[in-house]
């Protein structure tokens, strides 16, 4: 059995192939370093800023929405994990106290 010959429509449509999946694959390699949480609508921030946010409005609610309290906490591990804040991520009041 013989190995047909590539003809050159077939080496341009590889050549073509490639060039595209090259061109796909170029934003996974982008630097994406203020990019910590995403956002919707593609919008990236900071740990920081969102952390800032979400105990803005835990205060405002006097620290009751448990959804908020678990997702500050999640922050703050990211945040002592990234940034070495050293923060108590058990004590959400603590946390906010520091970031605002």
């Amino acid at each position: 059995m013989k190995i047909p010959k590539l003809s050159k429509k077939d080496i341009l449509s590889i050549i073509i192939v490639m060039f595209f999946i090259i061109l796909l694959a170029i934003p996974n390699f982008i630097d994406k370093s203020n990019c910590e949480v995403a956002r919707p609508d593609y919008k990236c921030a900071t740990i920081s800023e969102v952390l800032k946010e979400n105990c803005a409005y835990l205060q405002t609610n006097n620290y009751t929405d448990q959804s908020i309290i678990w997702y500050v906490q999640n922050l703050c591990q990211l945040q002592n994990k990234y940034h070495n804040s050293g923060f108590d991520c058990s004590n959400t009041i603590q946390i906010c106290e520091v970031v605002l």
